[in-house]
């Protein structure tokens, strides 16, 4: 499952809780909200963790391919 997916599913807080109670930039929680990914898989694990494996380290961090 992606985080923007995941993100739509939860209930109302769970901003506040990822920015706030585990230290995840505003801006990172937006890009993910968006589709996007981030490069540090230090903090993909951390956010993996906090969506209790519903979203993967590899979903919050790899690209996905064009297609052609």
């Amino acid at each position: 499952m992606n985080f923007a997916s995941w993100y739509k599913k939860q209930p109302k807080g769970t901003y506040k809780r990822l920015h706030f109670d585990l230290g995840v930039a505003s801006a990172t929680v937006y890009k993910l909200r968006k589709g996007g990914t981030i490069d540090s898989y230090a903090l993909a694990s951390l956010i993996s963790e906090a969506t209790g494996g519903e979203v993967s380290v590899q979903e919050l961090c790899c690209a996905k391919k064009a297609r052609k």
